[in-house]
């Protein structure tokens, strides 16, 4: 995927082509693959989402963030669109089609507007992989998984979590020779608590 990328950004960058101009035709083709209300609610959604972030990538001109979600959520989008049409297409040609509610023509034009507008996507992604290289991004970096896992996570220098109860912190300290802060305050505690007790001599002892 990076590879392919790679070299179809630089190829794409030699054709004038604005991002306007792209968020134009992919808007054209979602208009016109819903024409027929053959597909689900979620093809639309996916379809709205991804004209949101265009919008947001031709309003920050200098930002790269949404110019990388807008090629993940292609990515995305073409597996969804096959995903919606392989489930739709049967169902929904009975729906409307054989029960006289759409004319053929008019759906399998819709049909065709679904599958050359998928078919469009890899082409935008290569626009967008070159502006996402102008935009000071690295398209070979965009579509790799976190290497480490959650070891990662652990604290540097192979340190565990600090125990917040304490119980080992006092255990190592009486190993050492240390005496445990607790118990001489649980002494002078005891100390201060004894009565005072009068002797054989008359003077008071504790």
């Amino acid at each position: 995927m990076q590879s392919v990328l790679s070299s179809g950004s630089s190829v794409a960058g030699k054709i004038n082509l604005s991002l306007k101009t792209v968020a134009f035709m992919y808007f054209l083709f979602s208009v016109l693959t819903q024409i027929v209300d053959w597909l689900p609610r979620s093809y639309a959604f996916m379809e709205a989402w991804c004209l949101a972030l265009f919008l947001w990538a031709m309003a920050c001109k200098e930002n790269p963030e949404p110019v990388s979600l807008l090629l993940v959520s292609l990515v995305t989008g073409i597996v969804f669109d096959i995903i919606h049409m392989w489930l739709s297409f049967g169902s929904s040609y009975k729906t409307l089609v054989e029960s006289g509610c759409v004319s053929s023509g008019l759906f399998y034009f819709s049909v065709t507007m679904a599958v050359v507008a998928m078919l469009l996507k890899p082409v935008y992604m290569l626009f967008l992989s070159s502006e996402y290289g102008k935009r000071g991004g690295d398209v070979s970096t965009l579509f790799k998984a976190p290497t480490g896992g959650i070891g990662n996570m652990m604290p540097q220098g192979g340190q565990a979590y600090q125990n917040l109860d304490g119980h080992d912190d006092r255990a190592s300290m009486l190993g050492a020779g240390v005496k445990d802060p607790n118990s001489a305050f649980a002494g002078s505690q005891g100390f201060q608590g004894q009565q005072p007790q009068m002797g054989m001599g008359g003077g008071y002892g504790y």
